[in-house]
């Protein structure tokens, strides 16, 4: 084979071998879905594509609480280009819609370098890195939406660099277009803080650009940010709506603090499995985020190794005499992101969420992490061939890091547990032996990867090769040695998570009358927690997080939810002293429920006993139906009003109606669904006179009725539901979800794109 064919396939390894190895797991029968993306984005993504196939846009999910917003949510992704992929037979579709991601983050970085002037074999490398380095594969297995959305972010870089040192007007705009495509597919894939991630790294690039090409490179970042806000209007601006309905006042401060990388996770660094591996029993790292609760909090990053090596490397890119302007940004961003990352750990972090701009629009300080390794994955690509070139030197570095690390893992193997007591304080449920064993490990790790980076130095160094060899054997050594501190990450997922399903389903499906609205279930809070003694089928059913295992015929009154909807936020305080009340109002007919919490007299009847959980399924009397005639009408003229005659002793749930801004009265009738989708509810109804008609669905902003095919307006009923007014006799409402700014949002997108379209056509290069 020829020199060159002998690289392009070393290249290919280098992308293909940990991508293989990283996605066998799927082989199986396993999945790259664990954490908040198991509980959370997955049902999420299931929805997109059950709605898909089904042939209907995704707009609502009503399994989830009284219904939740799908594109207004901006994480389910509901216009990710990608989604084609979740078309597939299940579990193939989605496992390659994650996996995906992958390939896409490396091929951008390496193009990304590659725009920047970095050799072909270099931003390979570098690209390997990134994409199988922790920071990103935990994100894209812990919390996906985060790692999809910020795939596309160096794709930008790339454009953008390409755009700012363009020698020619259609050059730039060509890349410009692309760049602004991009950055907006940041936001359709679902993480709209990539697209603040991108601008955060752009900015100080632009800044850094030479005086004379300075000017035209920020107005250039200003102009690809405005066609990107333009073409993701119609993700945006339904948004905008579910943003100021769900958080009028943005993130607390105080909850925002409580996202942040604690600083001895820093040392994960440069010590793989500093605290264990991911979800082991050996993991002590919720010791460090205890807050005064006694709450562990699941780190977002569960895993932020980034190669023995790398650290240095990025160290050796700003010797003096070497550095350039855009090693020396590059180190800014990386320094800032890593303060942020700390959060509360830091002084920075308070001036930063409250004065600089955006910031206090996303919660999660820790995620800055991902932003700093792909600046120090740049660096570390640069000082590559600066440590090259200097293989004796490197040498020595490696044998001293051998020598310091061998004498940590001794000291740690002889006093394992007091070393683990001492860099966290506490171990929380993690026992002294346990963590001692895994920190142990992970010394012994370190010094191991340590004493091969010095083999293959001396190796390299004994036999004289090039410093093109010496490169291609660091390089090799770094991507292996990510890869395999990487593994642990992929092997957390699940073996059963597409084939799980709710457990009592079956049960509910024999006494289920809804028709063709999804039955309600109320699964207790408390039977989230794992119960001793449970067979695991049946304990994984009941008692993860809601959302997961649903199956399409049922919907949790309870789910796992980012953005509670206030007004369905309100029934448990004020409901509280009256609990079966709050299922009968929202037509819940089942229930999961401790026995403790099943009181004699309630009417509860018990389906089926769980004895091992001291739980059963209950079915509820009196339940609403999910559409009738409000037979009483109390009238409210605030929420308060309405939370008070909700709990007035006469009150009937499947009878009475508390309807803000109308007057009292009283009526008889009855309803039937006829057709009931997820963002479109036809009811037909007969009336004795002119009243109300209950849907028991979530009142939310973008709902449209019609009566007969006349517009009428939506009113809350019961606090949280929906209610219209329909005349005397029979009728027929049509309810329909339509996102406020949908429409606009959606024009603006269409003509931006043919804009960008005919713009591109334009600057085409000639023939």
């Amino acid at each position: 084979m020829t020199p060159p064919g002998r690289r392009n396939l070393v290249l290919a390894a280098m992308l293909l071998v940990p991508l293989v190895l990283l996605a066998w797991p799927m082989l199986l029968g396993r999945t790259l879905f664990a954490g908040d993306l198991l509980t959370y984005t997955y049902p999420l993504k299931l929805q997109v594509r059950r709605l898909l196939l089904e042939g209907e846009f995704p707009l609502w999910n009503p399994q989830l609480g009284l219904g939740r917003p799908v594109l207004g949510m901006i994480q389910p992704g509901a216009l990710d280009p990608l989604n084609a992929l979740l078309l597939l037979p299940l579990p193939l579709g989605i496992d390659l819609f994650t996996l995906v991601h992958l390939p896409i983050a490396a091929l951008g970085v390496r193009s990304w370098l590659r725009a920047i002037g970095v050799s072909n074999p270099l931003a390979t490398f570098g690209g390997s890195l990134f994409a199988f380095s922790g920071p990103y594969l935990s994100l894209l297995v812990a919390n996906g939406t985060y790692a999809w959305g910020f795939a596309f972010v160096p794709w930008f870089l790339s454009c953008f660099a390409r755009a700012a040192a363009a020698p020619d007007g259609p050059t730039r705009l060509r890349f410009s277009v692309v760049a602004a495509v991009l950055l907006a597919w940041c936001v359709l894939a679902g993480d709209p803080m990539s697209v603040y991630f991108a601008l955060l790294c752009a900015g100080p690039l632009a800044l850094a650009t030479d005086r004379a090409r300075r000017p035209a490179a920020i107005a250039t970042l200003t102009v690809v940010a405005a066609i990107a806000g333009a073409l993701a209007a119609v993700q945006l601006l339904p948004a905008r709506e579910v943003v100021a309905t769900v958080r009028p006042n943005g993130i607390h401060f105080t909850e925002a603090s409580h996202f942040a990388l604690h600083p001895l996770r820093l040392l994960e660094l440069i010590w793989p499995g500093c605290f264990g591996s991911p979800h082991t029993p050996g993991w002590f790292v919720h010791a460090l985020y205890d807050e005064g609760t006694n709450q562990p909090y699941e780190p977002l990053l569960p895993g932020i190794y980034l190669g023995l090596a790398t650290p240095l490397l990025a160290l050796s890119a700003l010797r003096r005499g070497t550095r350039t302007r855009i090693e020396v940004a590059l180190a800014a961003v990386v320094l800032g992101c890593l303060l942020i990352a700390l959060g509360r750990f830091t002084p920075l972090w308070s001036p930063y969420f409250h004065f600089f701009p955006g910031a206090r629009l996303f919660r999660h300080s820790e995620k800055y992490a991902l932003l700093a390794a792909l600046g120090v994955v740049v660096l570390a690509v640069r000082g590559l061939p600066v440590v090259a070139a200097d293989s004796a030197r490197a040498l020595r570095v490696a044998v001293a890091a051998v020598a310091a690390l061998t004498l940590l893992a001794l000291v740690v193997s002889a006093r394992g547990p007091a070393v683990a007591v001492a860099l966290v304080g506490r171990l929380g449920a993690v026992s002294r032996p346990v963590a001692g064993a895994a920190i142990t490990g992970a010394a012994w790790h370190a010094a191991a990867v340590a004493a091969l980076y010095a083999l293959v130095l001396a190796l390299v160094r004994r036999r004289a090769h090039t410093t093109e060899i010496v490169q291609w054997a660091l390089a090799v050594m770094i991507v292996l040695d990510v890869t395999v501190a990487a593994l642990p990450l992929v092997l957390w997922g699940r073996g059963d998570l597409h084939a799980l399903t709710s457990h009592p389903g079956q049960t509910i499906r024999r006494f289920a009358r809804d028709g063709e609205a999804p039955t309600r279930l109320y699964r207790s809070a408390l039977l989230r927690l794992e119960q001793p003694g449970a067979e695991l089928p049946e304990s994984n059913a009941l008692t993860l997080k809601p959302n997961l295992g649903q199956e399409q015929s049922l919907a949790q009154l309870d789910p796992y939810d980012a953005l509670p909807m206030p007004r369905e936020g309100r029934f448990v305080p004020v409901l509280r002293a009256r609990p079966v009340r709050l299922l009968q109002l929202t037509s819940t007919h089942f229930a999961l429920l401790l026995d403790a919490q099943v009181s004699p007299g309630s009417g509860l009847r018990t389906l089926v006993h769980y004895p091992d959980w001291e739980a059963s399924l209950v079915e509820v009397p009196g339940v609403a139906p999910r559409a009738f005639v409000a037979r009483r009408v109390l009238p409210a003229r605030s929420e308060t009003e309405a939370e008070r005659a909700l709990q007035r002793p006469d009150f009937v749930p499947a009878q009475d109606a508390v309807i803000e801004g109308a007057a009292p009265a009283e009526n008889d009738g009855h309803c039937q669904i006829e057709h009931y989708r997820a963002a479109e509810v036809v009811v037909r109804c007969v009336v004795r006179q002119a009243g109300w008609v209950v849907v028991t669905d979530g009142f939310f902003p973008g709902w449209q009725a019609t009566v007969e095919g006349r517009p009428v307006a939506i009113a809350p009923a019961n606090l949280a539901l929906r209610a219209v007014r329909v005349p005397a006799g029979p009728s027929r409402i049509v309810m329909r979800y339509q996102p406020t700014g949908l429409r606009a949002g959606g024009a603006v997108s269409l003509l931006t794109l043919a804009v960008c379209a005919l713009a591109l056509w334009r600057a085409r290069p000639k023939a």
